[in-house]
C-alpha cells in the first residue's frame, strides 16, 4: 500500500472543497502491530480475514474524516462558523437591552465597537498571515505551497477571532489597573467577547457532527461497527501486549479508559436514526437495547482488569475482547449479545440520573447562589460564579463525564471573569 492516497475531490459541487491527504500507509502499519500482538487467540485464516478486514475498516474512516476535515477547514465551513459567532453575539446584545442592562443608545454602540474591533481584526489578520505565509514558506522550503496557504487561513482565522477579545481585554485590564470605570457599552463588549470565544470549543465539535450527521455523502460513510472494530482491536492488542505487567496501575488506568471509549462508541451506534423512521420507536428501543447491552458487556472488562491478580487475568480479557472483535468482523452481531446482561428500566434510569444529576445540581446552585447569606454583598463575584456554574453544568450535558475539554474550558473562563472587592 502506497504511504499516502489521494483522494478525489469529496463534493460533487462546483466548488468542491480542497483535496486532502491521508496517511493509510501509517495507519495500516500501526493496526498491523495491534494485530500481531492479538495474533494468539486467532488462527492462521482468521488473521488474514482481520487484517484485510482492518484495511478496508481503516480506509472507510479516513475517507469520512477527510471529508468532514475538509468541509470544517473550507470556505463554507468557516462561513457557517462565523455566523455562528455573530447570532451568538447580537442574540447577547439583546439580552442585555431586554434586561435593561443597557438602552437603546449603549446597543447600538456596542453593536458598532464590536464591529469595528472586528475590522481591526481583519486588518491584522492581513498583516499577521502575510509573515505567518512568508515564514511558512521558508520553514518548508517551499515543498507544500497548499499546506503553506492552508496556515495562511488558519492564522486569518484565529486573529479574527482573538483579536478582538485581547484588544477590549486589554482595556479592561488598563482601566482596572487605572481604576477607571469603563463605559457601559464597553464592559459589555468585554464579556461579549469573551462569550463569544469561548464558542470556538463548541462551534468546530458542532459543526463536524452537522457535517457527519446530514452532510456527508453516503459514499464515505462507514459502516456502523466500523469504529467499534478499531477500538475493540485496541483494547485487546493492549490488554496482551501489557500482559506481563498487570500489576502496574498507570497501564490499567489506560486499558479501562480505552474500554469505555470502546463502550461509548458501541452506545452511539445506537443513534442510526436515519436507518429508522422517526415514528418506528418500537425498532429504535430494540437497536438502543441491543446496543447499551453490547456496551454492558464490554464495560464487564474493565472490572476484570481493576480486579485482576495474576497474568492470566490479562490473557482472559484479552482473548474475550478478540472474541469480539472476530464476531464484528465476520458481521455476526448478535454473537455479542449471548452472554451480554439484559438492559432494564431501573438501569436506564440510574444511568439517566447519573447523566443528568450533576447538571442540575449546578443549576440549582446557581440560581440559589444570590439568597445564601454573606455572598450576595458582591454582585460580581456572584456573577462571576454563577456563569461558572452554569457552564460546567452545559458541559456535564455535552460532554463525557471523562472528557478532558471541560476542564480547559472552565479554566479559560474562571480567568476570563474578573471582579473587584469592594
Amino acid at each position: 500500500m502506497p504511504r499516502s492516497v489521494r483522494f478525489p475531490r469529496l463534493s460533487s459541487q462546483r466548488n468542491a472543497f480542497h483535496n486532502t491527504r491521508e496517511s493509510l500507509g501509517e495507519l495500516a502499519r500501526t493496526y498491523g502491530d495491534m494485530i500481531e500482538a492479538a495474533s494468539l487467540h486467532w488462527g492462521s485464516g482468521e488473521i488474514e480475514r482481520i487484517r484485510r478486514e482492518t484495511r478496508l475498516t481503516a480506509g472507510r474512516i479516513a475517507r469520512e474524516n477527510a471529508w468532514v476535515k475538509a468541509f470544517c477547514e473550507g470556505w463554507l465551513g468557516r462561513l457557517l462558523e462565523t455566523l455562528i459567532y455573530l447570532a451568538v453575539l447580537f442574540g447577547l446584545l439583546s439580552a442585555y437591552r431586554a434586561i435593561g442592562a443597557i438602552d437603546d443608545n449603549d446597543f447600538s454602540w456596542g453593536a458598532i465597537g464590536f464591529t469595528c474591533l472586528w475590522l481591526l481584526a481583519v486588518l491584522a489578520a492581513i498583516v499577521t498571515t502575510r509573515l505567518g505565509f512568508s515564514a511558512n514558506l521558508k520553514w518548508r522550503g517551499q515543498e507544500d505551497p497548499e499546506k503553506s496557504l492552508k496556515f495562511k487561513f488558519v492564522l486569518f482565522i484565529t486573529w479574527l477571532l482573538s483579536a478582538p477579545v485581547a484588544i477590549t481585554g486589554l482595556m479592561s485590564i488598563v482601566a482596572q489597573t487605572l481604576s477607571i470605570d469603563l463605559p457601559v457599552w464597553l464592559s459589555v463588549n468585554v464579556s461579549v467577547s469573551i462569550l463569544v470565544l469561548s464558542l470556538e470549543f463548541f462551534a468546530r465539535p458542532l459543526l463536524r457532527v452537522v457535517a457527519r450527521t446530514w452532510l456527508l455523502p453516503p459514499r464515505h460513510r462507514t459502516r456502523p461497527y466500523d469504529r467499534l472494530f478499531l477500538r475493540l482491536l485496541k483494547s485487546a492488542s493492549l490488554v496482551e501486549t501489557w500482559r506481563t505487567r498487570w500489576h502496574e496501575s498507570a497501564r490499567s488506568r489506560f486499558i479501562i479508559a480505552e474500554i469505555e471509549a470502546a463502550a461509548r462508541e458501541c452506545e452511539r451506534t445506537t443513534r442510526t436514526g436515519r436507518r429508522v423512521p422517526l415514528v418506528d420507536g418500537a425498532t429504535r428501543k430494540e437497536l438502543w437495547n441491543r446496543s447499551h447491552r453490547i456496551a454492558s458487556q464490554i464495560r464487564s472488562h474493565k472490572r476484570a482488569i481493576a480486579g485482576s491478580a495474576k497474568a492470566d487475568d490479562f490473557s482472559n480479557v484479552s482473548a474475550s475482547l478478540c472474541s469480539g472483535v472476530d464476531a464484528i468482523s465476520r458481521g455476526d452481531v448478535a454473537r455479542l449479545l449471548d452472554s451480554a446482561p439484559e438492559v432494564t428500566a431501573i438501569s436506564r434510569i440510574r444511568q439517566a440520573t447519573r447523566r443528568v444529576l450533576p447538571a442540575i445540581l449546578l443549576f440549582v446552585a446557581a440560581f440559589t447562589l444570590p439568597f445564601v447569606p454573606g455572598i450576595n454583598e458582591n454582585k460580581e463575584l456572584i456573577n462571576s460564579i454563577r456563569v461558572t456554574m452554569i457552564a460546567a453544568g452545559v458541559l456535564a450535558l455535552v460532554l463525557p463525564a471523562d472528557s478532558p475539554t471541560s476542564g480547559r474550558i472552565l479554566d479559560t473562563l474562571t480567568r476570563s471573569l474578573t471582579w473587584k472587592e469592594k
